[in-house]
C-alpha cells in the first residue's frame, strides 16, 4: 500500500527524532566514563609571594597509595600542568556536567597570570615551602612550550570568564596584550626559510622552527578571537603562525611520512603535536580553506599509518625515510593520543565524513589498553592515568597530572560524538 505524503513525513520524523534520542542516550552514558576525582586531589590551593591566593596543580601522585610525590628538578607544579587542567575543566563546564568546579577554573586562571612576566613570557615550574602554603621561587621565564600552553587555556577561558568574572576577564585581556609585542618581534623574520635539504622551514614560529608549541599557541589565539571579537588586532600574528605550520607539512600523502606535520626541522614528536587542530580551529576565523584542506591531508593518510603501528614517540624524518629501525616508539604518553583525536574530531566536525569520528575513537581505545604495554591507562573508576608506557608490554604506575588532564580532555571529545564513542567502544 502507498503511504501519504503526510504520514510518510510524520515517519519520517519520527524516525529522524528516534536517531537523534538514541544519540543523546549514548553521549549521556559515555559521559560517565568522565572521573575528575583524582584531578581533583591534585588542585591544592597556595598563596602566592605577594599574599595573593591561587590553586596549582600538583604534578604527581605515586603508586600504590597515590599519595603527593615530592617535588623533583622540576618544583611541585608547573603552568603547563595548570593549562591542562583549566581545558578539562572548562570542556567539562561546557558538556553541561559541571558547576562545582568553578573556584578550581578561576583559582587556575589566576595562577596562570600571575606566572607571566611583564614582558610577555611565562615562568614554568613553583617550588613551594616547608609548610606547602607558599610559593617560594619560579622556573626562569621563557617564551616557549609553557607560554603556548598557557595562552591556550587562556584563550579558551576567555568566553566563560566573561560575563561571570568580568575583572579576570581584563586580567587575561592584559595577559594577551603583553604577549602580542613579543610575538611581532619573533615574526620579525617573515618570510624567511632554512633550507635543509632542499626542504623549507620557517624561521618565525616559537623557537623559530617550533610549530608544536606555535600550534597551541595558534589554538589559543583562535579561541580568544572567537569569544572577544578582536580578530583584526591578531590577524597577521594569526596568519602568519598559520603560514608557518602549513610550511611544515610534509605535503606528499603517497610518500613516508604521509602528509605529516614536523615539529621541528625535519623532526617529529607525537607529544602536543597539535598543528592539524590548530589550522582547523583557524581556518574559517581567517577565511583561508587551505588550512582545513592540510590539516584533513594529515588526519587522512599519517594518522591511520600511526594507529597501525600501535603510535610512536618520535623521529628524525631525514633518517626514519631511509631506515624506518630508527623511529623511536617509547615513550608514549596521553599527551601524544590528544592531538590525535581532537584533530580527527574536529575533521569530522567541518567535513561531516564519519570516517575522521571512527578514527578519534580508534585512537582513543589506546586508553582502554589497546596500546603496545596492553596496560589500561585510565582507570574510570578512580579517575586515574598512568604517567607513559615505557616499553612493548610496560607501562609506568605513577599518576602525573599531565597524563590525567590529557586523558579526560580527549576522552571528553570522544564521548560528546556518538559515532567516535561507538568506536572507542568496539571490542
Amino acid at each position: 500500500m502507498k503511504m501519504q505524503p503526510v504520514a510518510a513525513y510524520f515517519l519520517l520524523a519520527c524516525l529522524t527524532l528516534f536517531s537523534f534520542s538514541c544519540s543523546d542516550s549514548e553521549v549521556s552514558d559515555g559521559l560517565s566514563l568522565i572521573n575528575f576525582t583524582h584531578l581533583d586531589t591534585l588542585v591544592r590551593p597556595v598563596v602566592l609571594e605577594d599574599g595573593r591566593p591561587v590553586r596549582y596543580v600538583h604534578f604527581r601522585a605515586d603508586y600504590p597509595d597515590y599519595r603527593l610525590a615530592r617535588p623533583e628538578k622540576d618544583g611541585d607544579g608547573t603552568v603547563e600542568d595548570a593549562a591542562r587542567a583549566v581545558l578539562a575543566y572548562l570542556r567539562w563546564h561546557e558538556l553541561g556536567r559541571d558547576s562545582t568546579h568553578f573556584d578550581h577554573i578561576t583559582g587556575l586562571v589566576r595562577f596562570l597570570l600571575a606566572m607571566q612576566h611583564k614582558d610577555g613570557s611565562w615562568h614554568n615550574s613553583v617550588f613551594l615551602n616547608a609548610e606547602k602554603k607558599r610559593v617560594l621561587r619560579r622556573g626562569e621565564a621563557a617564551f616557549g612550550y609553557p607560554a603556548a600552553k598557557a595562552l591556550w587555556a587562556l584563550g579558551r577561558s576567555a568566553a566563560f570568564l566573561r560575563g561571570r568574572y568580568p575583572d579576570l576577564a581584563d586580567e587575561v585581556d592584559a595577559a594577551f596584550a603583553r604577549v602580542q609585542p613579543r610575538l611581532q618581534a619573533i615574526q620579525k623574520s617573515y618570510p624567511d626559510y632554512t633550507i635543509i635539504d632542499e626542504m623549507h622551514f620557517p624561521t618565525w614560529l616559537i623557537n623559530k622552527h617550533s610549530a608544536d608549541a606555535s600550534s597551541e599557541l595558534l589554538l589559543g589565539l583562535s579561541a580568544y578571537c572567537s569569544a572577544t571579537g578582536k580578530i583584526a588586532a591578531w590577524r597577521e600574528v594569526m596568519d602568519r603562525l598559520a603560514t608557518g605550520i602549513l610550511a611544515m607539512q610534509q605535503s606528499d600523502q603517497q610518500r613516508f611520512a604521509h602528509g605529516m606535520f614536523f615539529s621541528y626541522l625535519h623532526y617529529w614528536h607525537g607529544w602536543s603535536n597539535a598543528q592539524a587542530h590548530a589550522l582547523v580551529e583557524t581556518s574559517a576565523l581567517l577565511g583561508r580553506p587551505e588550512l582545513l584542506a592540510a590539516a584533513e591531508k594529515e588526519v587522512r593518510y599519517f594518522y591511520p599509518w600511526l594507529l597501525e603501528r600501535g603510535f610512536a614517540d618520535r623521529m628524525d624524518w631525514l633518517r626514519a625515510k631511509k631506515y624506518p629501525s630508527e623511529i623511536i616508539y617509547f615513550p608514549q604518553r596521553a599527551e601524544h593520543i590528544r592531538p590525535v583525536v581532537l584533530a580527527s574530531l574536529a575533521v569530522y566536525r567541518e567535513t561531516g565524513e564519519e570516517t575522521f569520528a571512527r578514527l578519534a575513537g580508534q585512537a582513543a581505545r589506546w586508553l582502554r589498553g589497546k596500546n603496545l604495554a596492553h596496560e589500561l591507562m585510565y582507570d574510570v573508576k578512580t579517575g586515574r592515568a598512568k604517567s607513559y608506557i615505557k616499553a612493548r608490554n610496560t607501562a609506568n604506575p605513577h599518576s602525573t597530572a599531565a597524563a590525567t588532564a590529557e586523558s579526560l580532555l580527549l576522552l571528553m571529545e570522544v564521548v560528546s560524538s556518538p559515532v567516535a564513542l561507538r568506536a572507542y567502544q568496539s571490542p
